[in-house]
Formats: C-alpha cells, structure tokens, sequence
C-alpha cells in the first residue's frame, strides 16, 4: 500500500513540475534552472546518504568512473537542458505529453544497443505513444516539432543515463542522484 501511494505521488510531482517549470522559465535561463533543479535533487539525497553511510567513493572505482561520467553529462547536464529549451518553446500540456517519449527511447534502446526482446503490446504503446507525441506536435506548429526534437533528445539521454545507473557497481541510486545533481547542477548553473 506504502509503494502504490509513494508511486501514485512521485507520478502527480512529475506531472506537475513540467508547469511549474514553465512557470519559473520566465525569471531564469535554461541553465540556471536545470542547475537548480538538479542541485536541489542532489541535496535532497543527502539524509538518505547519511542513514546509509554512504559510498561516494565507489562512485570513483576504475570500473565505474566512465559510468558517472556519462551520467553526468547525459542524465544530469544534456537531459535536462534539452528538456527546458524545449519547454521554452512549447506550452507545458504538449511538453508534458513528449515526455512520454521516454518509453519509445527506452524501448528502441533496449532493442537497438542492448538486445531486448520486446512483444507485440509492447510495440502497440510504443506506437501510440509516438502517434499521441505527432499529434500533439501539430498543433503546436514549426515551434512544437522544434520542441518534440529537442523533448526526444532529453528522453534519449535519460534513457542512457538509467542504463549507466543501473550497471554501476555497488552504489545506491541515492549516492549517484546525489553526486549527479551537484556535479551537473553546479556546471550548469554556473554556466
């Protein structure tokens, strides 16, 4: 019941940043708000790092460097800056529906770099959920296709990014949130 409740909540914040997003986009740049964002992540993770001892420093072991390297620049620094220039493009209702786009990377991904078996509803969603993408960008004109671009790409690197996560040896998803949002989210924001 604890894990439907948490889902069903993680699911209306993710629904409703996209708006608030739009929102703040108004008083700062794409940089500045993607190095919000993500530091504001990384030190969300601090007392759950803390509780856990925490394992920053096997972040750093020879097997997994290139792997938080890769995080960073494609999950914590490209993704979200494609993301917010997108979102400045495009209204809030169309961008939050691209994101669903995230589901076609991963499942083209899987099948393409890393030999996933996908069966025949699998497919079906990917389609559809890449009709509903088109759809919306026609209503959006020159500037939605623009965004739909630009919305992909972000999915594309997070999509990378959750598979470098995941093959991250001994480390909690907390410690490479952590390191992520304050190493991308300082580059960004500084820039």
């Amino acid at each position: 019941k604890t894990a439907i409740l948490a889902g069903l909540l993680s699911g209306l914040l993710f629904g409703i940043a996209t708006p608030f997003s739009k929102l703040l986009l108004t008083n700062l740049n794409s940089f500045q708000l993607a190095g919000l964002l993500y530091i504001g992540a990384g030190l969300a993770m601090v007392p759950a790092i803390i509780k856990t001892g925490g394992q920053i420093q096997l972040l750093f072991k020879r097997n997994n460097l290139i792997r938080i390297i890769g995080i960073i620049f494609f999950g914590g620094l490209f993704g979200p800056l494609l993301l917010l220039f997108g979102l400045r493009a495009a209204n809030a209702a169309s961008v939050s529906i691209w994101l669903n786009l995230e589901l076609v990377a991963t499942a083209l991904l899987g099948v393409l770099v890393f030999k996933d078996n996908l069966d025949k509803f699998t497919w079906v969603g990917v389609f559809l959920t890449v009709c509903a993408g088109v759809i919306t960008s026609f209503g959006e004109g020159v500037s939605g296709l623009a965004s739909a671009f630009l919305i992909t790409g972000a999915c594309i690197c997070w999509r990378v990014d959750n598979h470098l996560t995941a093959l991250t040896d001994g480390v909690t998803p907390q410690v490479v949130t952590f390191v992520k949002g304050i190493m991308a989210g300082t580059i960004n924001f500084v820039i």
